[in-house]
């Protein structure tokens, strides 16, 4: 279990967090909240990167300091000169696991980014999603006591993030695992609980299964020329349709009961950061 208590940090005048408080078992959390919401600096801090200006995290009886953690931020780079391996051995060493372990340990986080028939060949041969993949398989290593992992599917095509899901649905990892993203889809199929940033402070947290309640009662779906017409305060989830476009849109007003639909997770999520709609 790991503590994280009254957590604060400005840059200047800059509030980034402010209070934060939670508590992490070994589950999967995803962390959302739009861009500049405070998620990487909650990151940084809690992987001993950064120091916060107030507040104490504690990993059950160790410190920042003597913790294990596996960290993938959002900008991950490799050395081009080495292999694969190479480059996985280098963790390792700075991991300081054993020299009778690390082969074993890296055929084993390859084989879970599905990059084991690339073990020989050099990092400057990796494509962009390669690299990322490669990034997420060095969390792994060295049996870390927590994972953080930046915005992990970014440069990742829809087959690899469906394989990264699978990698956190596989199995019951003996250590909390946080996922930072703005992408909702990224999270809601993989995570036991959410975790939402708005103006560095928490504003929810819960399961994805009741998030989606936040906007019950204020999904509606309209045509596009129905949507043309409204002037009252709301916010555009998203658009569908090719040639008969719908709009699926957040508000507070009621409306068409023929427009109402039932809300989904990305609903939800929006909704706390967004609504409620009182001002356009």
């Amino acid at each position: 279990m790991i503590t994280i208590q009254n957590i604060k940090k400005s840059y200047k005048k800059n509030v980034a967090l402010d209070d934060v408080n939670m508590t992490l078992e070994n589950k999967v959390y995803g962390l959302l909240g739009p861009n500049g919401s405070g998620k990487t600096t909650l990151l940084r801090i809690i992987s001993g990167l950064l120091k916060a200006d107030h507040g104490s995290i504690v990993f059950q009886d160790k410190s920042i300091q003597e913790a294990s953690i596996g960290y993938l931020p959002q900008k991950f780079g490799v050395f081009k000169e080495l292999s694969v391996y190479e480059q996985l051995e280098y963790y390792c060493i700075l991991k300081k696991i054993p020299q009778l372990q690390r082969k074993e340990s890296i055929q084993e986080v390859l084989e879970s980014v599905n990059l084991e028939d690339m073990i020989n060949r050099h990092c400057k041969e990796l494509s962009g999603g390669m690299v990322r993949r490669l990034g997420i398989a060095q969390t792994f290593l060295g049996n870390p006591d927590i994972i953080l992992l930046d915005e992990p599917s970014a440069g990742l095509d829809v087959e690899e993030r469906l394989r990264f899901k699978r990698i956190l649905s596989a199995k019951d990892f003996p250590f909390p695992i946080v996922i930072s993203t703005h992408i909702v889809e990224d999270v809601e199929s993989t995570c036991d609980i959410l975790i939402v940033l708005k103006k560095g402070k928490i504003i929810y947290t819960g399961t994805p299964e009741d998030i989606l309640n936040h906007a019950r009662n204020h999904v509606y779906e309209l045509s596009e020329k129905d949507y043309h017409s409204i002037s009252f305060p709301h916010y555009l989830v998203k658009i569908s349709g090719e040639k008969q476009k719908n709009y699926r849109i957040l508000c507070d007003d009621i409306l068409n009961e023929s427009w109402k639909r039932e809300p989904e997770i990305e609903d939800g999520y929006m909704y706390l950061v967004k609504g409620p709609f009182h001002e356009v």
